[in-house]
């Protein structure tokens, strides 16, 4: 992934929406946060196809409309960008494969796991939005 590359946290917390923004910052990805499934619906839906994300970190417990049905409007809209499910539920693993995402991360994060997810997710849908 090169420093061009577009991440989305999509998180209630702004405490790990910070610390997130600001660690893939660091290592050099542009980075954009929704405080929700609707804010992040609407900012990957909106904007020109050459801005959207490439990786999608998205919580699982959100106030509106949780991550599981995030990522299933994505789907039902055609959206293929790479979702990774990054939360604290116990079942975490088994709720990133039923429900389809591309991959699974337990908060709180480990740096290294972190990174090694995006780059893989990436590598498997291609860098393209």
């Amino acid at each position: 992934m090169t420093d061009e590359a577009r991440v989305l946290i999509v998180d209630d917390e702004a405490d790990f929406r910070a610390s997130m923004s600001m660690l893939l910052s660091l290592e050099g990805f542009h980075v954009v946060e929704a405080i929700d499934g609707r804010a992040a619906l609407h900012l990957i839906t909106s904007s020109p196809p050459a801005q959207r994300p490439h990786v999608v970190l998205l919580d699982f417990r959100m106030p509106g409309m949780n991550g599981g049905e995030v990522l299933a409007r994505l789907r039902e809209a055609g959206n293929q960008v790479c979702v990774i499910l990054v939360s604290a539920i116990a079942d975490i693993r088994s709720v990133a494969e039923r429900l389809g995402f591309d991959g699974a991360l337990s908060k709180p994060c480990d740096h290294d796991e972190l990174l090694a997810a995006i780059h893989r997710c990436a590598s498997c849908k291609g860098s393209s939005p």
